[in-house]
């Protein structure tokens, strides 16, 4: 019986030493190396947020760019049909014109009155 109670006091002694080097390795303290990465990475994150803020600036500028570039893209596109089709129409481009007519000259304008002072 003494056989059995030394190796159950020695088993007990070797979880107790296990644990005890467990709990001592387990320190809640933050190593000078942990802190310094820490701050490295706080840092990144700081830069790389800022980073992302200014490509969204850009973004957002490089989106009006575009819109303005599509728009004066548009505006030629619908020029060009118009003269396209003009051009299909030739030489009768505007039907109602009669080259023939009698070209009457414009109205002339009426002679501008001048304000003088009353005495």
């Amino acid at each position: 019986m003494q056989f059995a109670y030394n190796n159950v006091a020695r088993s007990i002694g070797a979880l107790a030493l296990v644990a005890a080097l467990t709990i001592v390795g387990c320190t809640p303290k933050v190593t000078d190396e942990q802190l310094s990465k820490l701050r490295e990475l706080r840092a990144e994150s700081a830069r790389l947020t800022t980073e992302i803020q200014k490509k969204d600036a850009e973004k957002v500028r490089l989106d009006g760019e575009l819109a303005r570039r599509r728009s004066e893209a548009k505006e030629c596109a619908d020029k060009l049909a118009f003269v396209q089709d003009k051009m299909s129409k030739w030489p009768n481009v505007w039907p109602d014109y009669d080259p023939n007519a009698p070209v009457t000259p414009p109205p002339a304008p009426e002679p501008e009155k001048t304000k003088g002072k009353k005495r």
